[in-house]
């Protein structure tokens, strides 16, 4: 490691020694509390990987002498750490949490110019953005339930973040090469939530997995873009008091039924691959590595046959709408100004074939698991438009498309009455155009929210 990269890291190892320190000595005045109206319960790291996307920026903080791709659905991927401090108050789990995020992404483009005339060419160009900062939180967990030293928490809370977007830009006309470069501040206020599940490895010492979806309420700053991310993390807790089996969560037998599901999914995908742009005179190919995103709002309808008592067959109908925007703003050329955007758009038909397996029921929550196979039926619909030599260009083209992918989830559910249950799931999809000659491949995470009737 570098002294840059070491100068960079060492705030955050700062941070792991306050928090060691501090949760030592807290749980040394929690030892001398009488009362247990608060005390300090638990410390934990995690490693996390994290997908952001930025949007509704103020791109007047764009420079026109700069190559950039609007932050409008500019995606980044990468990873954090972070560091939370666990308490009790009033009968009530809380957790103060700090991170510390690096994300980037980029896009190189090569275009094609030699029939308008440019004599300059080919064009070829680089976009990396780098996106670093720091997220502070207060969140509330919900116990929804345990077995055996297994617990499963819903968290839901508000916070801070901060960051730092760097675009570093590379342009190459024939023998004429430049290295622009720009750096806005972000600041958001965020709510988060998500579910945490821990299972006992040591003597008060837990494996820690947690999924968490943001969405800031407020943005400021240089580039004042909302925000918007999913991430996965993985982690160690210390709890500095042995927590006791409650006897208030209770396994209940399971039994087989037949269900009905309505269920509404929220989804971010991660887009890697080429993407073609072309007008009259001109054509080009976007290199994409992590910069782009589909924003998916899906409504589907399930049927669920029982297997075994834990085990169902799923068989379900899905419909979505997915767009994605790329745009490259003034590329000045031979005294002219080139322009590029390209809108894409899926509606879509899918059936999901897979199954479902419950891990545990406990009152009235079940938690579960679905994994299964996604075809989808895609009408695609994709929009160019160039400006050169102040003249604008429009080219649509439309097209079929049908590919596969893979989904799990993980979901819990809670019974309203005999017949009728609501039911949250998190989950990852990936799909891969390859097979059907689409150089283009994604991956992403959703949140899904539900009702379903068994009988």
């Amino acid at each position: 490691m570098d002294v840059k990269n070491k100068k960079k890291m060492r705030p955050f190892h700062v941070i792991i020694f306050f928090g060691i320190f501090s949760s030592l000595f807290l749980n040394r005045i929690n030892q001398s509390w009488a009362s247990n109206k608060f005390k300090v319960v638990g410390l934990q790291f995690s490693e996390t990987l994290q997908q952001k996307t930025l949007s509704d920026s103020d791109t007047q903080t764009l420079s026109e002498s700069l190559i950039t791709l609007t932050p409008g659905n500019l995606n980044l991927s990468g990873n954090s750490q972070e560091i939370k401090l666990e308490f009790e108050g009033k009968g009530n789990l809380y957790s103060l949490n700090y991170s510390k995020f690096e994300l980037d992404s980029k896009i190189e483009g090569e275009f094609d110019t030699e029939a308008s005339g440019v004599i300059l060419r080919p064009i070829n160009f680089s976009i990396k953005h780098i996106y670093n900062g720091e997220t502070f939180s207060l969140a509330r967990a919900f116990r929804i339930a345990e077995k055996n030293y297994n617990w499963l928490e819903y968290h839901v809370g508000i916070g801070y973040q901060s960051g730092e977007l760097l675009t570093k830009n590379s342009i190459e006309v024939a023998f004429v090469s430049g290295k622009p470069q720009q750096q806005f501040t972000n600041k958001n206020i965020i709510v988060n939530l998500g579910p945490k599940f821990k299972t006992k490895i040591f003597k008060n010492t837990y494996l820690v997995g947690q999924y968490d979806l943001s969405h800031s309420i407020y943005s400021a700053g240089e580039l004042g873009a909302r925000m918007q991310s999913q991430s996965i993390s993985l982690g160690v807790q210390y709890d500095f008091f042995e927590k006791e089996y409650s006897s208030d969560y209770k396994n209940i037998s399971f039994k087989k039924k037949y269900l009905l599901e309505f269920v509404g999914t929220r989804a971010n995908l991660l887009i890697s691959g080429l993407l073609e742009a072309e007008a009259d005179d001109f054509s080009g190919i976007y290199d994409i590595s992590s910069a782009l995103n589909l924003f998916s709002n899906e409504v589907e309808t399930r049927y669920l046959f029982p297997i075994t008592k834990k085990q169902y067959f799923l068989f379900a109908g899905n419909i979505a709408n997915k767009e994605t925007i790329i745009e490259i703003e003034t590329v000045p050329i031979s005294g002219n100004e080139l322009t590029a955007s390209a809108n894409f758009k899926l509606d879509e038909i899918g059936l999901k074939i897979g199954q479902r397996y419950y891990i545990t029921q406990q009152s009235f929550f079940k938690l579960y698991t679905n994994y299964g196979l996604k075809i989808v039926h895609a009408e695609t619909e994709l929009k160019n438009l160039t400006g050169y030599k102040s003249q604008t260009q429009n080219r649509n083209s439309t097209s079929d498309l049908i590919y596969g992918g893979l989904f799990g989830n993980l979901g819990f559910s809670r019974q309203i009455n005999n017949n009728i249950y609501v039911f949250n799931e998190v989950g990852m999809e990936y799909y891969d155009g390859s097979p059907v000659g689409e150089p283009v491949s994604s991956i992403g995470s959703n949140f899904t929210i539900g009702v379903g009737i068994s009988f």
